[in-house]
């Protein structure tokens, strides 16, 4: 749309009071004139060039309201979930240019530039392999005994993985997204203020927009549902299984829209593998479980067509819809979508504003982000905890450490840190404070920053804690972050090499050792050095 276009539509009366006719479409005035106002605020600069092609995919966790009703932990395990999730996001090679978009309930929703068909098809297999490897962490009980929380006692896991109440279910969806509107295949983003310092929040509007919040609803746990758009530039379209039709409100003047789920046999056994120690190939025919057409109407019309996609181009009418069976083989169907709904200018156009170069959006202008390594000591023995982070860890997997939480903006430092090291380890500790202040505050030891991705470097500091229960070491239980614990103390510093440590993890070491003294000492006052 050009500027003198849009300025003469700014000039219009609304049809409707809140729209006007453009190309045939009602487009609402405000979307009209998004964006085309001059602008010196920064996030704007920020988000780089536009128009850019984005994938948006949404990861929901199934039976979370049945499960919450049947459990008194279901805080505990949601918030672990929804951590894991983002955590398996960011160590995803091929999703590791996403970012957190929305958190709506159980719902995360990421977005992802895409680079080229070949980024694409790997991004799609990324946000595959992802619900998989959740799902059956969940299914074989895995997720459980790796759960943060020293708190989750062993029969409480029995009961949890008995249940098997918990899945993930997700979705995905492609669009061009632009400043303001100045192609009909276009959505926009705005931005609105947000409630703190933490800078603004964007919003996302258009049709591909609505069209992906409508698909969610047709996907199922274990499954990833596909736009038609997003579908259309796969690849492997045998990856691709066309399992019914519906009505989406709004969408295609609610012609009828496929739901095509997307499935790796050969992915789903790797995944397996990696999860539980088996893997096996399971053809999509029958990995469904026996009871799934249970109220379950997509799974339903899909046995009910004889169990798998139809590969003859004529023949029998389908059993519902009135569809030809052609129309339930992907390849086949979609051609024809695209050629009947005259659909390939608006894949061009998708297309075009693919690109090698991706700009980095920050969906939420990144916040500080404040993590704070307690090094806790066992002052009767004169020694110090350390742990060892997992191999699947985000940041310096396989390195020993002294823990590492988040400081939360909604509750005291003090108890926020306290709270999840007793969480995380079992422990409780008394943190060294200073007693000069009104406001008492944990004393730093150190500062320290690390480089989680491109773009966002984390802050830490480093605090001392006296440790009141040492022997809560003993009932450790691995869990998704640290595979073990150990107590190091002078005469076996040496044990732990320098390359097996985070940076300065032996200078840390030796500090505190040599001045556990006088952080204990309840009748000295000074600040040790």
């Amino acid at each position: 749309m050009s500027d003198a276009c849009i300025k003469s539509i700014q000039n219009q009366e609304p049809s409707n009071g809140n729209s006007l006719l453009v190309d045939d479409r009602n487009i609402p005035l405000a979307v009209l004139v998004a964006g085309t106002q001059n602008s010196t605020e920064p996030l704007e600069q920020e988000l780089g060039q536009y128009p850019q092609s984005y994938i948006f995919f949404s990861f929901d966790i199934v039976n979370s309201t049945k499960y919450k009703s049947a459990t008194g932990n279901w805080p505990l395990v949601i918030r672990s979930l929804l951590d894991t999730i983002r955590e398996r996001v960011a160590r995803t090679d091929n999703l590791s240019d996403s970012r957190l978009w929305r958190v709506i309930g159980d719902e995360m929703i990421f977005i992802i530039p895409v680079q080229s068909k070949a980024n694409l098809c790997d991004i799609v297999s990324g946000i595959f392999a992802v619900t998989q490897k959740i799902s059956i962490s969940l299914k074989d009980g895995k997720f459980f005994e790796l759960i943060q929380g020293q708190q989750l006692k062993s029969a409480e896991i029995e009961i949890l993985k008995r249940q098997n109440t918990l899945s993930i279910k997700a979705a995905a969806w492609i669009a061009v997204i632009n400043d303001h509107l100045k192609n009909p295949f276009d959505n926009i983003v705005i931005y609105y203020e947000g409630p703190s310092q933490d800078g603004r929040i964007s919003e996302f509007l258009g049709e591909d927009i609505d069209a992906g919040f409508r698909l969610k609803a047709y996907t199922q746990d274990r499954r990833l549902c596909l736009s038609v758009e997003l579908a259309a530039f796969v690849e492997e379209k045998n990856l691709l299984h066309i399992m019914d039709y519906t009505r989406l409100k709004g969408v295609w003047n609610e012609s009828l829209y496929p739901v095509i789920w997307y499935y790796d046999e050969k992915a789903v056994s790797s995944c397996q593998k990696e999860i539980t120690g088996k893997g096996q190939k399971i053809p999509f025919a029958n990995s469904f479980r026996y009871d799934e057409t249970d109220q379950n109407p997509i799974v339903q019309h899909y046995f009910a067509r004889g169990g798998k996609n139809q590969r003859k181009t004529g023949g029998d009418i389908a059993l519902n819809c009135g569809m030809a069976p052609s129309m339930f083989t992907a390849e086949i169907a979609i051609n024809k979508i695209i050629a009947d709904r005259n659909m390939q200018a608006k894949l061009d156009y998708i297309e075009k504003f693919f690109t090698d170069k991706p700009q980095t959006v920050e969906i939420h202008p990144a916040p500080l982000e404040l993590h704070c390594a307690v090094v806790c000591c066992d002052t009767s023995n004169r020694r110090v905890f350390a742990t060892r982070r997992s191999e699947n860890h985000c940041t310096n997997p396989q390195k020993w450490e002294f823990g590492c939480v988040r400081a939360l903006s909604n509750e005291a430092l003090v108890q926020a840190v306290t709270n999840q090291y007793l969480q995380a380890f079992g422990l409780q500790i008394e943190l060294y404070m200073d007693r000069s202040r009104e406001d008492r505050q944990p004393v730093p030891l150190a500062i320290y920053e690390l480089s989680k991705t491109e773009g966002n470097i984390a802050k830490g500091v480093i605090f001392v804690a006296k440790v009141m229960n040492p022997s809560a070491t003993d009932n450790f239980r691995p869990e998704g972050k640290h595979t073990e614990v150990k107590w190091i103390s002078r005469e076996n510093i040496n044990e732990i090499p320098d390359n097996e440590a985070v940076k300065d993890f032996k200078n840390t070491l030796i500090s505190v050792l040599d001045n556990m003294d006088c952080y204990f000492n309840t009748s000295d006052e000074r600040v040790c050095l």
